[in-house]
């Protein structure tokens, strides 16, 4: 969401120059989660409930992700009609 906003804010002559970052940031902060969220679990959960509640946690990621591009994809679109 602070990515979506930072280039729907930025004015227009910055946006090359910050979407490498913004971009980079982004896949930092998702792969992280990949790396960080199983021992996460196994240490807040247990390994009994690790499987569950991993897929529970994919899933929700799943749909924020889906989310964020939907709301992402109509900034873009606003943009573009101006």
């Amino acid at each position: 969401v602070a990515a979506a906003a930072t280039l729907r804010f930025a004015p227009d002559d910055t946006i090359p120059g910050i979407l490498f970052p913004v971009v980079a940031a982004v896949g930092f902060a998702y792969g992280a989660n990949w790396a960080v969220m199983p021992s996460y679990i196994v240490g807040k959960f247990g390994s009994a409930n690790k499987g569950v509640v991993f897929n529970l946690h994919a899933s929700g990621l799943a749909v924020s992700v889906a989310l964020t591009s939907s709301i992402t994809g109509g900034f873009y679109d606003a943009a573009a009609a101006e």
